[in-house]
C-alpha cells in the first residue's frame, strides 16, 4: 500500500509533476528523457557512481552549484 507523502502536499506533487512534464516535453518532445543532456544544456555538473539501491538519480545543491549524481 502506498504511503502518504509527509513532506509534500498533494498539490505540491501535482505542481512538480506538471513542471517536470513541461520540461520533458520542451527538451524531448519525441523521445525518452536524457538527464545528462538536460544537465549539459543548463551547465549542471554530473557524475556517475555505484549507489546500489539508494537512488536512481539525485540532484544536489551545494554552495549554489547543482550536481547530478547518476
Amino acid at each position: 500500500m502506498p504511503r502518504k507523502n509527509e513532506f509534500l502536499s498533494r498539490s505540491d506533487v501535482e505542481e512538480l509533476n506538471e513542471l517536470a512534464s513541461g520540461i520533458a516535453d520542451y527538451y524531448f518532445p519525441n523521445g525518452q528523457v536524457d538527464p545528462i543532456l538536460i544537465a549539459e544544456k543548463n551547465n549542471i555538473s554530473y557524475s556517475f557512481g555505484n549507489y546500489s539501491d539508494s537512488f536512481d538519480g539525485l540532484l544536489e545543491c551545494e554552495h549554489n552549484n547543482l550536481e547530478l549524481l547518476h
